[in-house]
């Protein structure tokens, strides 16, 4: 048992680990943010700029089949026609929904529709919008009820004024309203199209980046650079770049429904319980089974030293040991004749000398006379005192 212990205690002797978190970074993660040197001039240098190793890809923090955007549980209105917004835009297509309800709800669950409006002839319509302060290519109408939506939640990566970056789709300028206006109008837009990662606003107006022609086949003008970078993706020293009065590089998020993570809370708990705990409970059950062995073991063979005897229990053993051969080796052998048999098996002590014959105590009888208590002490000796006497 002593070696078992032995074990033990050295076991904990060692060092204690603190168990860390991973140090690994997801595209998503809040502080997945890039450093002062992105863009770079490589895309090496442009990914080493971010905590997670790269940066992140179009549309990587939204649930996706196929490669189709699903809808988000989390919708909300940027823009709404009961408080004040025109609602009059352009780029919209006419959908089948008959009430203003049903015309809203199937946009919310379309990630890929920005506006929507119902008309006073209870026309429902819906599509990216633009220009939604006075409608250039219809008749203005009556909105009876209309909304620019963002889907899911919009998380800036990096402040992009005095950057230009190259291939955006450009919007123009809003008849309506101060430059406040057009980066507030420029702004909405790229938040409500989940496609969208660059709005900028300066010299010219509204440039947004607007993939969705890649998306149907088409061309990959309005595509910004992947991993972007100051070698053909964007530049400081452009005449646009020093103009801009604003921009974002952003990313789309379906974040997890609410519900589900205050439910996932005690799961979480117990998650991290179990991967803080379950290596010291493994190296408590291996000391365990350890000392079990070494017990059964020391129990098999004994209880030998090696398993565990203490120093005093080994002396015992010794002395047992030696008495028990000292007693083999006065234990009387054969009868010889000619050699004497001590009648008790005892140590020999200093000035012993065996007695021969005996006087029976208080007797007033001569030791050698006749009729005394005598041994035989040899071996013929007593074979003499054997034979009949006449």
């Amino acid at each position: 048992m002593r070696l078992g212990l032995k074990f033990i205690l050295a076991a904990a002797s060692l060092p204690h680990w603190t168990l860390q978190e991973p140090t690994w970074v997801l595209p998503w993660a809040p502080d997945n943010v890039p450093g002062p040197e992105w863009p770079g001039a490589t895309a090496d240098e442009s990914n080493r700029a971010w905590p997670a190793g790269m940066q992140p890809i179009g549309l990587v923090a939204w649930p996706q089949h196929d490669g189709v955007p699903l809808p988000c549980w989390k919708v909300t209105a940027i823009h709404d026609s009961d408080l004040g917004w025109p609602g009059q835009c352009d780029g919209l297509e006419k959908k089948v929904e008959v009430d203003a309800q049903s015309c809203g709800e199937s946009c919310a669950n379309d990630p890929m529709c920005q506006v929507w409006e119902f008309t006073a002839q209870s026309e429902c319509y819906q599509g990216e919008g633009l220009h939604c302060q006075t409608s250039t290519g219809q008749l203005a109408s009556v909105i009876r009820r209309a909304q620019r939506l963002q889907h899911g939640a919009v998380r800036v990566l990096k402040d992009m004024k005095g950057w230009e970056v190259f291939n955006l789709r450009s919007l123009g300028s809003w008849n309506t309203g101060n430059e406040s206006d057009g980066i507030e109008h420029c702004r909405a837009f790229c938040y409500s199209d989940i496609s969208c990662q660059y709005w900028q606003y300066g010299e010219g107006g509204c440039f947004v980046e607007d993939p969705r022609d890649e998306m149907m086949g088409l061309f990959r003008s309005y595509v910004a650079q992947y991993p972007l970078t100051t070698d053909g993706g964007a530049t400081r020293d452009s005449p646009f770049a020093q103009s801009a009065l604003a921009g974002e590089y952003i990313q789309h998020i379906c974040p997890a429904h609410e519900r589900a993570a205050a439910n996932s809370g005690a799961g979480a708990s117990s998650s991290n319980f179990v991967s803080l705990w379950l290596p010291w409970c493994l190296v408590a059950v291996v000391l365990l089974i350890s000392v079990a062995v070494m017990a059964l073991l020391c129990y098999r063979r004994g209880g030998s030293p090696a398993c565990g005897s203490s120093d005093s229990e080994s002396g015992e053993d010794v002395q047992r040991a030696r008495k028990r051969a000292v007693k083999e080796q006065l234990r009387p052998g054969p009868l010889e004749r000619g050699v004497a048999q001590p009648l008790i098996p005892v140590r020999p002590g200093s000035g012993y000398t065996p007695l021969t014959t005996v006087s029976l105590p208080g007797s007033r009888v001569p030791s050698n006379a006749p009729g005394t208590l005598s041994f035989a002490t040899t071996a013929s000796d007593f074979s003499e005192r054997l034979r009949p006497q006449p």
